[in-house]
């Protein structure tokens, strides 16, 4: 898997520090020389000392620009602004709504994890503004069989100060993995993971009738 932040900022400071160690004693070197032409040499080869030195550990700058460039595609959330997170299984219409009720421009697609990433949207109501997140969608599994983009979700629930929407769609027709019974088996584990989190369940596809399995 991919390095932690913390990993990829202490190869990237050690790279930094070598190379600034390299390039202070060839600076040392030059101005102790006794001519021009000693002290071009030794700048020379001091240049190439500072080349070896980041040629050998250029993969922590690789990795750190790597890194920036997944964390500016993170969605920025404004603390001051009031936080609502969809959760809910795949293909239920969590990006839908989004889509429907604010300003975000989630991809939506009758196929599963549509959604592979947090997607803030806005709503302005009597001149205040509320952020809204699309969520990858959460299958019934353990914690510990779930992937990346299912642990994207719940460490959104988990770490941002929000209210969390569980959108389910009981009409039968998200898929056989996201059946109506999974989704209230699913909407009865997350709920008792976040027992204090101001909680709203949201049925999508209202138009469409109640499956016959909950009959």
């Amino acid at each position: 898997g991919s390095p932690s932040l913390s990993s990829v900022l202490s190869n990237f400071d050690r790279m930094r520090r070598a190379v600034v160690s390299e390039g202070k004693a060839a600076t040392a070197q030059c101005a102790a020389a006794s001519t021009r032409q000693e002290a071009k040499e030794l700048l020379e080869v001091g240049v190439a000392r500072v080349a070896a030195v980041f040629e050998t550990q250029s993969e922590a700058l690789h990795q750190l620009i790597h890194t920036t460039q997944r964390l500016r595609r993170l969605p920025r959330v404004e603390p001051s602004e009031p936080l609502v997170v969809l959760v809910g299984m795949p293909n239920v219409g969590k990006s839908s709504i989004v889509l429907a009720i604010s300003s975000g421009t989630p991809e939506v697609n009758d196929y599963p994890f549509t959604t592979r990433r947090l997607l803030i949207g806005h709503v302005q109501q009597a001149g205040d503004r509320y952020q809204v997140m699309d969520t990858p969608g959460v299958l019934s599994r353990a914690d510990s069989e779930r992937n990346p983009l299912e642990g994207l979700t719940l460490a959104a629930a988990e770490l941002l100060p929000s209210a969390i929407v569980f959108v389910m769609d009981l009409s039968g027709t998200s898929g056989a993995q996201s059946s109506p019974l999974l989704q209230l088996a699913v909407r009865e584990k997350i709920r008792s993971q976040f027992p204090s989190r101001p909680w709203l369940d949201v049925r999508s596809k209202a138009d469409l009738p109640i499956a016959d399995e909950l009959s």
